[in-house]
């Protein structure tokens, strides 16, 4: 009756996997067990994870948490068609902000690090200094500061002439 069972380790290793896997290891140690959800809980579940993505039809695209930056490279983007004189950008969507999209990042070719030493490093990564926004490119961008200065300065003489035009006010006909 004192014999002992004597396991090679392979088993054991096998076992402790086995037992790592098991449900009920460890249940003594649980103190009060969850109930389990009633049909309106695990719809409301089920609804809250469906909001999260998109679906499968389109690849579970996720939403973004919307960070100040983020929310200015969008803003620019979607004024992007604007800011370039001579360029034709067919508008976007209408209805405000679009909920789920993706931000991606620029990965520069291998035939780029022979190349172009100013965007990409070793690695095939882009470099930090090409890792520029909307906003931060076109304010590094010598011919939109002159397009943009020049369309201000356009403003301002359309709307100091209608200034001019106008009466002032408490004068009548």
């Amino acid at each position: 009756m004192d014999e002992v069972l004597q396991i090679n380790p392979a088993e054991q290793v096998r076992l402790s996997k086995l037992m790592e896997k098991d449900v009920t290891n460890g249940i003594e140690k649980i103190s009060k067990l969850e109930k389990p959800s009633t049909v309106s809980q695990r719809l409301k579940k089920m609804r809250e994870e469906r909001e999260k993505t998109t679906g499968k039809k389109w690849f579970h695209l996720g939403r973004p948490e919307m960070t100040e930056e983020l929310r200015q490279e969008l803003t620019v983007l979607k004024l992007q068609r604007y800011a370039t004189p001579g360029r034709y950008r067919k508008a976007g969507a209408k209805g405000g902000e679009q909920e789920y999209f993706e931000v991606g990042s620029v990965v520069a070719p291998a035939s780029a690090y022979f190349t172009d030493h100013s965007t990409s490093s070793a690695d095939g990564s882009v470099r930090k200094s090409a890792k520029l926004g909307f906003v931060d490119s076109l304010l590094q961008d010598q011919e939109f500061k002159r397009y943009a200065k020049r369309k201000r300065q356009d403003a301002l003489e359309r709307q100091e002439r209608n200034n001019k035009r106008s009466k002032p006010p408490g004068t009548r006909r």
